[in-house]
C-alpha cells in the first residue's frame, strides 16, 4: 500500500496503525459479505451464471475461502508496504507446500474436497502468520469480534432475510439482481448498526475510490 510505505518512510506510527486497522476491517467487511452471498445463494448464482442450479453444491464450499482470500491479499499489501518481502516469500512457499501436500495425498482419496481443504488450510496458515508479523511490526492486534465477528453477523442477517423473502420465487437474472441489491442495502444497514462503518474505514474507502 502506498500510504503504508509513505507513513513508514516518515515514521508516522499512529498513521500506520490507523491505516492497518481500517484496512483489516474493510477487508473483513468485503470478505464476510462475499462469503455470506456464496453460502446462502449458491444455487441462484450458478443458475444465473451457468444455467444449472445443481452446481451450487460445488460453489458452497468456496464461500469459506472468500474472507481468507480477501484478507491475505490485503495483509500482503500491508506487509509489502512495511518492507517485509522476505517474510512474504517464505510465507508463500509454506502455503504452497501445504496445498501440494493435500493435493498429492488427499485427492486420490477424497477428490476435489481435498484440494478445497488444502487451499483453505494454506490460506489460514499464511493469514495467521501474516497477522502475527503485522502485529509485531505495527502493534496492531485486531479484536476478533470487532474486526471479523460483526461483519459476519451483519452478512448472515442480511443474507438470511433476503433468503426468506425469495425462498418461494423462481430463479431468474432479474430476481438475482434484486437479491444482490436488497442484500447489499441490508448489509450496509446492519454494518452501520453494529458500528463497523467508522470514520477511518470510510476515509480509507474514499481514498481507494479516488
Amino acid at each position: 500500500m502506498p500510504e503504508i510505505s509513505e507513513a513508514c518512510a516518515v515514521s508516522q506510527n499512529n498513521r500506520i496503525r490507523r491505516t492497518v486497522s481500517a484496512s483489516l476491517l474493510l477487508t473483513s467487511i468485503l470478505g464476510a459479505g462475499s462469503a455470506c452471498l456464496f453460502a446462502v445463494f449458491p444455487q441462484e448464482i450458478c443458475y444465473v451464471v451457468y444455467g444449472r442450479s445443481n452446481l451450487g453444491q460445488l460453489l458452497f464450499p468456496l464461500a469459506f475461502l472468500c474472507p481468507l482470500l480477501y484478507g491475505q491479499t490485503t495483509i500482503n499489501g500491508l506487509l509489502n508496504g512495511l518492507g517485509e518481502h522476505f517474510f512474504l516469500f517464505w510465507s508463500h512457499i509454506l502455503s504452497s507446500l501445504i496445498t501440494i501436500a493435500f493435493v498429492w495425498f488427499g485427492i486420490p482419496i477424497w477428490g476435489l474436497s481435498a484440494f478445497c481443504t488444502g487451499w483453505f488450510c494454506s490460506l489460514l496458515a499464511a493469514t495467521i502468520l501474516s497477522l502475527r508479523k503485522l502485529k509485531k511490526r505495527t502493534g496492531v492486534s485486531p479484536s476478533l469480534f470487532d474486526c471479523f465477528g460483526r461483519p459476519i453477523l451483519a452478512g448472515i442477517a442480511a443474507a438470511l432475510i433476503i433468503r426468506l423473502i425469495i425462498q418461494t420465487s423462481t430463479p431468474s437474472p432479474v430476481l438475482f439482481c434484486g437479491t444482490l441489491l436488497g442484500m447489499g442495502i441490508l448489509y450496509l444497514v446492519f454494518l452501520g448498526a453494529l458500528g463497523c462503518l467508522n470514520e477511518d474505514t470510510l476515509q480509507l474507502l474514499k481514498r481507494k475510490r479516488t
